[in-house]
């Protein structure tokens, strides 16, 4: 099974820092509630329907958490979805 690859770059920290550049299996976007991932996430779901999601797919789901009253926000994807990884 080929699947296409996402590379990350970025710079590490300390006095030899240098850029690195990986691969990731699973990258996580933790940018909070007006996310950025999930706003580009819903764009490619709405532009290539072979990724198998829709934009509505990335619609945070809230969930009261009754042991301090917080909410929850997720969002659900796909266990096969497929970033777009020609995306600038």
């Amino acid at each position: 099974m080929s699947t296409a690859a996402v590379e990350v770059a970025f710079t590490s920290s300390g006095a030899d820092a240098e850029e690195e550049r990986v691969q990731p299996v699973l990258l996580v976007g933790a940018d909070g509630l007006s996310s950025a991932v999930r706003g580009a996430c819903a764009s490619w779901a709405a532009d290539d329907a072979a990724l198998g999601a829709t934009p509505a797919d990335f619609t945070p789901t809230l969930l009261p958490s009754p042991s301090s009253g917080l909410q929850y926000k997720m969002i659900r994807l796909p266990p096969d979805f497929r970033l777009a990884a020609d995306d600038a």
